[in-house]
């Protein structure tokens, strides 16, 4: 979400991994549509979806208790998970590294 990655990230941590991202060449977006921007999914191939509490942290890799489910070859599943990216993602913004 774009207030706690951009406009509220004091640190400035959060900015510069969105401009690392930006400078390899990947399409970052921010949202400000909803207050926090939760999601944690991963749609591979059409067919399968990652989903869970996982927030792709050392954190969470070494010390929370986390879970994440992983579904193979579930296109209907990928399908409703890949609709609900595209709906966020058209509200979402191209993320401005001269915020």
């Amino acid at each position: 979400d774009e207030k706690d990655n951009v406009s509220a990230d004091h640190s400035g941590k959060a900015r510069a991994a969105l401009g690392a991202l930006v400078n390899a060449g990947a399409d970052v977006r921010t949202i400000r549509v909803y207050p926090i921007h939760h999601d944690k999914v991963i749609i591979a191939d059409q067919q399968t979806v990652e989903f869970g509490s996982y927030n792709y942290s050392d954190a969470a890799a070494h010390k929370n208790s986390e879970n994440v489910l992983v579904n193979w070859g579930n296109p209907k599943l990928a399908d409703v998970y890949l609709k609900h990216f595209q709906r966020n993602y058209a509200q979402a913004a191209a993320y401005n590294q001269d915020y």
